[in-house]
């Protein structure tokens, strides 16, 4: 094998490492009680936190706080619960979930490139 071959092989292996620890690692997960607020920051391409454990059954506060420039980062969407929301740069956004049963709940930007997840336990 020639250096290149084994150079080229070091740079795609660190490429997919990278893209990986992208999409799926440095993700803080938030466990929330139900009579706190959850505040999430919009901020760099990604929702923080990006994934959020809250009770089964119980109403949930979040506040959004956009602080990207992206036209992207300007309307948090539910899909399973068919709500969307505008979130104006620098100004919190206040969102009250209704009591939900167990399972998942997603919320992306318009175009999904900003994506999270509630867990409802």
């Amino acid at each position: 094998m020639s250096i290149g071959t084994i150079l080229i092989n070091i740079i795609a292996a660190a490429l997919i490492i990278l893209v990986i620890w992208w999409f799926f690692g440095g993700n803080v997960k938030t466990i929330a009680a139900a009579d706190v607020p959850v505040t999430i920051l919009v901020k760099d391409g990604v929702y923080q936190p990006a994934f959020i454990q809250i009770p089964a059954n119980k109403q949930i506060t979040l506040h959004f706080m956009r602080e990207d420039d992206s036209a992207c980062s300007s309307t948090v969407i539910f899909p399973q619960l068919k709500v969307s929301y505008v979130l104006p740069k620098n100004k919190s956004v206040t969102i009250t979930l209704p009591p939900q049963p167990a399972g998942m709940i997603d919320f992306t930007c318009q175009m999904g490139m900003y994506r999270g997840k509630i867990v409802v336990e």
